[in-house]
């Protein structure tokens, strides 16, 4: 049997799909395991300092409008079904506010294009504190990327030989399946690298929650699109964005309000 060693954990750490979230769960799970086995690969790394078991909140770097109008032109020329779910997946969470696992465990049912309102059938904390019975509006300006992706569904099942309103997932892989979550983390990582995009889907969700703040969207309302528990919970989420930001914001008001300082 192979024994687990520093280089083992520093392929694992440098991995495009861990988070540094998801690799301090793994080392507080597998270290009691090792140190059974008599492995003190996990304890030599956390002495060295080479490992850090408490992280603590990361920093959110959110993205704008100018990172996707160029993300979209930078996806634009891939062609294949993977490059489609990426700029389909890019809008969506861009302007809905979904989180990662809920467009790709959506279904196909959940969306009515008559209203566009879309059920989130798979949200964060089902069978905990939510029962799934939450909605989001589909706005103005996220329809047309929904449409010409429906359209664009349609054509791959067809031509996979099924009936779009029979293949339950909304967004499909190119077998007409559900996205397990390592191939959906892998499609974009694949496609973003072809494309010269820097960033990922997580990313996303507090673009749309700064877009929203910037539009003048009241708190409790922001809170409720994003579906989180309490305004303390948006609070916190707000006060993870990176300072660069805040001072971006207030160096916009401060412009503003020297303009109108000059115009009076």
């Amino acid at each position: 049997m192979r024994v687990l060693d520093e280089e083992d954990w520093r392929c694992f750490r440098n991995s495009p799909f861990v988070s540094s979230r998801t690799l301090c769960t793994i080392s507080l799970a597998s270290t009691s395991f090792l140190r059974l086995v008599g492995n003190a690969t996990i304890d030599n790394l956390r002495q060295r300092g080479l490992l850090n078991l408490d992280p603590g909140p990361q920093p959110i770097v959110p993205k704008d409008e100018a990172w996707l109008r160029d993300a979209l032109h930078r996806l634009e020329p891939l062609e294949g079904w993977t490059a489609e779910v990426v700029r389909f997946a890019v809008q969506m969470y861009y302007g809905s506010g979904l989180r990662p696992k809920e467009l790709r465990l959506a279904k196909f049912r959940d969306l009515d294009t008559q209203t566009w309102w879309m059920k989130v059938s798979s949200p964060k904390g089902l069978g905990r504190w939510t029962a799934g019975g939450d909605r989001i509006l589909v706005t103005d300006d996220v329809r047309p990327a929904v449409s010409d992706f429906l359209d664009r569904r349609e054509r791959h099942l067809r031509s996979l030989g099924m009936k779009s309103e029979a293949v339950e997932p909304l967004v499909p892989n190119v077998d007409g399946y559900y996205y397990i979550g390592s191939g959906w983390s892998r499609a974009r990582y694949t496609t973003f690298r072809k494309a010269g995009i820097v960033g990922d889907y997580r990313v996303l969700r507090p673009s749309f929650a700064k877009e929203m703040k910037s539009m003048g969207v009241g708190i409790e309302s922001v809170s409720r699109m994003l579906r989180h528990t309490s305004v303390t919970t948006t609070e916190k989420f707000y006060a993870r964005m990176e300072a660069v930001d805040a001072w971006s914001e207030a160096a916009s008001r401060k412009a503003a309000r020297k303009n109108r300082l000059i115009i009076d």
